[in-house]
């Protein structure tokens, strides 16, 4: 009886809804063909997708054995929070050499498809084609500087580092230093979409999206090494921690692909527990004026 009474408590109080927002699993690529997934999210119809097995059990070994050749070569970190290449992202915050960066971008996807034969900038290419009517996608190019931003990104979460933290994309259009607008950040507009295929499940490691949207002036307070709040503009602050406002878990499987529209949702990823990494490949999309995509990461 005691039990029983602990479980109707403990689900009455949790703040974990996994309803919160609209995420709509598709079995496959070939099922998006008249999905509109782009249309859909930018229209707020749907809050994100899960595509299913986006890429098959030899590519998604094909792309470990790889992400173990960048830590091998020294290109990535083996603890902590590991990235490659470096995102645009951490460039804004402080990376050296930014004319450097964008001028080696294109040996990104060459360097993938020469030591495993996968084309994986083409896979992204056509496969975020498929999402928008079959329109035009291009690896987005830094007009400043010259070069490109990278067309994808490595990443790897270890449990001895707390978690990729409490952020949505937009609030970097306003958080970035004023310095970092030189790099590219004045060539990016707000709405960039994130996406990324699972290529190894962590215990631990889920992304998390909370029940707020971003707006204009919000910042972040550390609570402690794991969980922020949000501050918003008149100063009342949101509680990001498990005690916290609403939450849904999100959970995807090894070469499921996600995209949400994690520009306006606040999202983290929690905490790895277990030894195995958490290894996501991915990247960001935004639309040009004429209606085309470029992706960037």
């Amino acid at each position: 009886m005691w039990t029983t009474l602990k479980s109707v408590f403990k689900n009455k109080t949790s703040n974990i809804d996994n309803n919160l927002y609209n995420i709509v699993t598709i079995n496959g690529l070939e099922s998006i063909e008249n999905v509109d997934v782009i249309n859909k999210l930018k229209r707020n119809e749907v809050d994100g997708f899960v595509i299913k097995d986006v890429i098959d059990k030899t590519q998604l070994n094909t792309l470990l054995e790889y992400y173990n050749s960048l830590e091998e070569r020294g290109f990535i970190q083996k603890e902590g929070v590991g990235s490659y290449p470096i995102s645009f992202l951490s460039l804004l915050y402080g990376m050296d050499s930014p004319k450097k960066y964008f001028t080696e971008n294109h040996i990104v996807g060459e360097d993938v498809k020469e030591r495993t034969g996968f084309d994986l900038q083409q896979f992204f290419i056509s496969t975020i084609s498929k999402f928008n009517g079959g329109k035009k996608v291009i690896v987005k190019p830094n007009n400043f500087l010259g070069g490109t931003f990278a067309p994808f990104n490595f990443r790897s979460l270890t449990k001895s580092r707390s978690n990729i933290q409490l952020h949505c994309e937009d609030c970097h259009h306003t958080w970035a230093p004023p310095e970092s607008r030189k790099i590219g950040l004045d060539e990016l507009q707000p709405g960039a979409i994130p996406y990324y295929i699972t290529l190894q499940k962590s215990e631990g490691g889920k992304l998390i999206l909370f029940d707020v949207t971003w707006q204009i002036g919000q910042y972040t307070e550390e609570i402690d090494n794991d969980h922020h709040r949000i501050v918003n503009p008149d100063g009342t602050k949101i509680d990001c921690s498990p005690k916290g406002i609403k939450r849904m878990e999100v959970e995807t499987e090894p070469g499921d692909l996600i995209i949400f529209n994690g520009h306006k949702i606040w999202h983290m990823v929690d905490r790895v527990q277990g030894e195995e990494k958490r290894l996501t490949l991915g990247a960001f999309l935004n639309t040009t004026l004429e209606g085309e995509l470029e992706i960037w990461a």
